[in-house]
């Protein structure tokens, strides 16, 4: 083979090879983490837009909380495992002191420096609600290896965070239910019959 024809078909394999070049590759946890985060910010923007409805049923399952403590020595929000459209308290039977207190402000902050210290799926979407809610009117649960039920959270959207669980319910995950004192938990990707018993666990 002659070197000027050695030559062309070297340019030529250069050519194609600088067309597609060679990509760093992400480990699947990266890639997971990434999604996660995204979808904990979607569900963030999403939660307050003005005029946005929720609608009723997207694979969801309601669980009514307590209501807000208006007492430093009342119980934190929790589930009752009573079923959402039956748990209803009549103004007369909450008493004269909650019918006049104002709404909560609930509404999301974008932390400009945020900087997670555990990458871990549920710990980041702690750190993630302590840094954007001071409270919430909602709270959504999803285990962190079912992506289904997080799409599915955030497309119902949800007045509130987005809540990984690992593989458990940890001390970490129950706290920060207690510091939302959420009205109502949406959790998807559950077995009905059993989370209401589990997060009564945590009231």
């Amino acid at each position: 083979m002659s070197i000027r024809s050695y030559l062309m078909r070297f340019g030529s394999y250069y050519r194609r090879v600088s067309r597609y070049p060679m990509r760093p590759r992400f480990s699947r946890r990266s890639v997971a983490l990434l999604a996660v985060l995204a979808a904990l910010l979607l569900a963030a923007v999403l939660s307050d837009l003005p005029g946005r409805e929720a609608p009723g049923d997207a694979g969801t399952a309601e669980t009514p909380g307590a209501p807000v403590p208006s007492d430093a020595n009342s119980t934190p929000a929790g589930a009752t495992g009573e079923n959402a459209s039956t748990q209803r308290v009549s103004p007369d039977a909450q008493g004269t002191t909650t019918s006049t207190e104002p709404e909560r402000l609930c509404a999301p902050r974008i932390p400009e420096d945020l900087r997670l210290s555990d990458t871990a799926p549920a710990m980041a979407g702690i750190e993630l609600s302590q840094a954007m809610y001071d409270c919430a009117h909602e709270v959504g649960l999803a285990f962190a290896t079912d992506p289904d039920a997080i799409s599915a959270l955030v497309a119902r959207g949800i007045r509130g965070p987005l809540l990984l669980v690992g593989s458990l319910f940890d001390v970490r995950l129950a706290n920060e239910i207690r510091r939302l004192a959420p009205e109502r938990i949406v959790a998807a990707g559950f077995d009905q019959r059993v989370l209401p018993r589990t997060l009564a666990d945590f009231a």
